[in-house]
């Protein structure tokens, strides 16, 4: 389903996961896919995570809502 889906379209997706409460099993499957999709997207989303020193992401942060500027995710100033 996110495969297909443009950047801007991701990005909206993104956004509605922040707005969720709930957590259950079957959404940290679907976090950790969108995840690895935001990743391998051909823009600059570092500000989403937090890294180890082995470059491993040990966070995926949820708590604002983003947007895209000159190919760099940013977060807006409203949620």
């Amino acid at each position: 389903m996110l495969f297909d889906l443009t950047n801007e379209e991701l990005i909206e997706t993104l956004n509605k996961e922040i707005e969720k409460k709930g957590w259950v099993q079957a959404g940290s499957y679907y976090l950790k896919y969108l995840e690895r999709k935001i990743r391998n997207r051909p823009f600059n989303s570092d500000k989403l995570f937090e890294y180890n020193n082995f470059g491993n992401v040990i966070s995926f942060k949820l708590n604002k809502k983003v947007k895209m500027i000159n190919g760099t995710l940013e977060y807006t100033t409203v949620n």
